[in-house]
Order: C-alpha cells, then structure tokens, then sequence
C-alpha cells in the first residue's frame, strides 16, 4: 500500500544516515596522523575505488527490487546463498547498530560527566529498548525521527566544514605536511565509513517505485557521502593544520575551532561546545536508528520464505505493518552483544565488516550469474571490478583478525555463521518447531 511507503527523500536519509555515523569523526585525528594533508584524498580515492561496488549493488536492487539480500542469492545462485547473505548482513549490521549506540554512551559521558554514576550498560539497554519500540510504529513515524536525527547530525558537520573555511589557512595545505608513506594505511579506514550505502537494497520492499528509486537512493546518497567526508577532512586540516594529528579525542577539535571562531564571544563558546557533544552523540543515534529501521526486513525476507510455522511467525505484522517479532529480535541481539562484549569497540566493528563483506561477495557474484545467463542487462566489467572490490575488503578484515589475533571476535563470528547453518536447515523442514 502506496501509505506504507516511503519516497526516494527518506530512503537517501536512511542510507546518509547510517553511513555517516561515527566514522566521520573518528576518522580525523588517524588519516592526519598517517598521511598529513593527504587525509581528504583517502576518500575520493576509495569513493572512486568502490564505486563499482556501488554500481553492481543498485543494479541488483533494480533488477530485483523486493527481497533484499536474500532474495539476490536464492534467485540467482542458491537458496542457501540467499539466506547466508540476509544472515550474515543481518548479525553484522546490529553488530555496527550496537557500536554507534555505546559511543553514543560514552560520547554522553564526555557531554555530561555527572551521567557517569549511571553504568553504561543501562543506558545502551535503554537506548535499545527505545528503538525497538520507536520501530515499532508506522513508517512515518519512522521517517520523522530518521529527519530529526539527521538534522542534529548534520550541525557538527557543516559546523567544521563552514567554519574550517571560515579560518582557512593556505600554509596548512602545502607538499611539506603530506605524508606519502602513510597514505595506503588510509584506505582500509575509509573504507569502513562508506558501509550502509547498501540500506536501501534491505527497505526496497517500502520504496516508492522501488525499481527506479531503491538503486537511485543508493548512487545519491553514496555522492553525498563521499563528498561531505573529503570536505569535512579537508576543512579540519585546512584549519588548523598539523595540530589535527596531535589531538587524543575528536572532540578537542571542536574546542580548537570554537575558541578560534568566537574569541570575541567566550561567554558562549561553552554552550556552542555543549551542543556540538550533543550532536554528535545524536549522530550516533541517527546511524544505529537507521540500521534498526532497515535491517529487520532482511531477517523478514527469511522467515517469510521459511516453510516452519515456528519462523513463519516471524513475518506476523502489526497493526502499523511492521514485522514486530523481527525489530523485538533485533533488539534481543543488541542486548546480547552489548553482553558479551561490554561496548568493546575491536569484535563489534570487525563482525560489522565480516557479515557486510559476506553479503556484498554473495550479491555480486549473483550479479554475475545473472549476467552470465542473461537474467541481467548489466556491465561485467564492472561486475569484474566489484568482486574486486570484495577480495580487497576480505582480505583487509582477514588481515585485521590476524593482525589483532582477536580469537573471540573470529570465535563469535564463527558461532553465528553455525547458527546460520542449523536455522537455515530448520527454516527448510515442514514441521513445527517448537
């Protein structure tokens, strides 16, 4: 129905913002720490290296624009393929929704460190509650938060890139301070802030015009992204130069321009400092809340499929026609991995990669099959280049679980793939089980 739909606006807003999350904060201080000046060059080489990724992931959603993940790999490979990459995407995604929730946490505790009497594990466990509630009303409703989330974010954002031009410094930008050695180190941390571009291809069954709309919502938001990444890193260095490098915490920077832009106005620099924390701590809020909107149709398109009446049950809607039990679900998983990992930052983020980097591999060589049996009109070349893509992103995240030796994070990972396997035999049998 035409009413629970959502139009091509929210759908590029879902995608903005889960991608840029936390990432664009973070990453600051380390690309100017390993390549100087270089910095904002890390994410126009990779938006231009993943852009076949992006390319073959919308016309995969325009090809078959309801189903999501699963759909891609049962249709074109292997029921067992389809499920493994809706699987996956669907542990890894909450993995990454669980992260930007506890450094919504301590990002609160930085803002307001009277909040620290209260443990972190009750306000990421009602941070959770919260969205799982929240999620469970009408779309629009949905898409109101999703556009006030993003408003918030978007004020330290424009805050560094307006004002890093404001106190622009054409001495910062010069050969002297590019670091050469330490660019290609970039690449693999760019390449995580770009992950949820795809978000569209798990809500395309509530796009409007899903066909045309779902792959547009992928290449837009993709572009603003990558655009708004490269002038946030150019502005930060462009500002104050070398001293981004110095910083411990993302938040000094802030402080730095703040006291440089407003030198006339102390009185209020506190409170303009205040609301940028606040900010960015709803910046977190906004990639998680995205996640949770989107990914519960991934564990839908299972249990839809799903010939047990114990998972069948799974795709019971409400009166708001939203799969309830899967968004309870998802919340469930949250709570377990805030259990299990305390917030820690290493095994969320590299399940978060793994589980992505499984469904993009799985999607992309369904791409291909198509392609080969003339089920898709698309380009092999860059269906070629976007399985490149994959190898380049396995390897980099193999090479983090090596070069970490996290044996839990491999272990857990491990676990839910077995998990995968034994749920997918029971979604296949006819019997009740319960």
């Amino acid at each position: 129905m035409k009413e629970n739909k959502i139009p091509l606006w929210t759908a590029i807003l879902v995608n903005v913002n889960i991608m840029l999350g936390v990432g664009i904060f973070i990453n600051t201080i380390v690309l100017s720490r390993l390549s100087g000046v270089l910095g904002f060059l890390s994410y126009a080489v990779v938006g231009i290296l993943m852009l076949p990724l992006v390319l073959s992931m919308a016309k995969l959603v325009s090809a078959i624009p309801s189903g999501g993940f699963y759909a891609y790999g049962k249709t074109l490979l292997h029921p067992f393929a389809g499920f493994l990459s809706s699987w996956s995407y669907f542990w890894g995604k909450l993995a990454s929704c669980t992260l930007m929730i506890h450094i919504f946490t301590t990002t609160l505790y930085a803002f307001a460190p009277t909040l620290k009497i209260i443990p972190a594990l009750a306000i990421d466990s009602f941070v959770i509650i919260l969205f799982v509630v929240l999620n469970t009303l009408n779309i629009k409703t949905g898409t109101k938060i999703q556009a006030i989330l993003f408003m918030l974010k978007v004020i330290p954002i424009l805050f560094v890139i307006l004002g890093g031009f404001a106190i622009y410094n054409h001495a910062n930008i010069n050969f002297e301070n590019a670091i050469w050695s330490g660019f290609p180190a970039t690449l693999a941390l760019v390449v995580y802030a770009f992950s949820g571009f795809e978000a569209s291809c798990s809500l395309s069954q509530s796009i409007e015009n899903a066909e045309k709309n779902a792959p547009r919502a992928i290449i837009i938001s993709y572009v603003i992204t990558v655009c708004t990444c490269l002038l946030y890193q150019f502005a930060a260095f462009a500002s104050i130069g070398t001293n981004v490098a110095t910083l411990s915490h993302f938040s000094q920077l802030y402080g730095i321009m703040i006291g440089t832009l407003l030198a006339k106005f102390a009185t209020i620099a506190p409170h303009i400092k205040a609301l940028m924390y606040a900010a960015m701590a709803a910046s977190s809020l906004g990639g998680a809340y995205g996640i949770m909107f989107s990914n519960n149709w991934n564990l839908y398109h299972i249990a839809n499929d799903s010939k047990s009446a114990f998972f069948r049950k799974l795709n019971n809607f409400n009166k708001h026609n939203i799969a309830y039990l899967c968004v309870l679900a998802e919340g469930l998983i949250c709570l377990f991995y805030i259990l299990i990992t305390t917030g820690n930052q290493l095994p969320l983020q590299q399940i978060g990669a793994f589980g992505c980097i499984i469904a993009y591999t799985i999607s992309i060589i369904s791409l291909g099959m198509g392609i080969i049996k003339n089920k898709i009109n698309a380009s092999k070349s860059i269906c070629i280049l976007a399985i490149g893509n994959c190898l380049i992103l396995a390897a980099s995240t193999v090479q983090s679980f090596i070069a970490t030796a996290n044996v839990f994070s491999l272990c857990l990972f491990l676990s839910i793939l077995t998990l995968g396997v034994i749920t997918f035999s029971l979604t296949k049998k006819g019997n009740k089980v319960y």
